[in-house]
């Protein structure tokens, strides 16, 4: 049987243990938001730029059929 010493040591090994547990859930919490932070931020200016860009692109993707003789040969290419 523990004596008094012995489930103060146990006690205290159990709120060490606790605290070092709390600190690693912090930790990676706060490892967590930056890391969402930073793809939120990349998609969000990704989001903008390809935004920003749609109407200006749409009349390159017009000539997309001058491409098409390369596909040749392949089942989905022109016949």
């Amino acid at each position: 049987m523990l004596g008094v010493k012995g489930l103060e040591r146990e006690g205290d090994e159990k709120m060490e243990k606790e605290t070092q547990n709390e600190q690693q859930l912090v930790c990676f919490l706060a490892r967590f938001q930056v890391c969402m932070a930073v793809i939120i931020a990349i998609f969000t200016s990704t989001r903008k730029r390809l935004n920003s860009e749609h109407h200006a692109s749409l009349p390159q993707l017009e000539g997309c059929h001058l491409f098409l003789p390369q596909l040749e040969g392949c089942p989905f290419g022109p016949s």
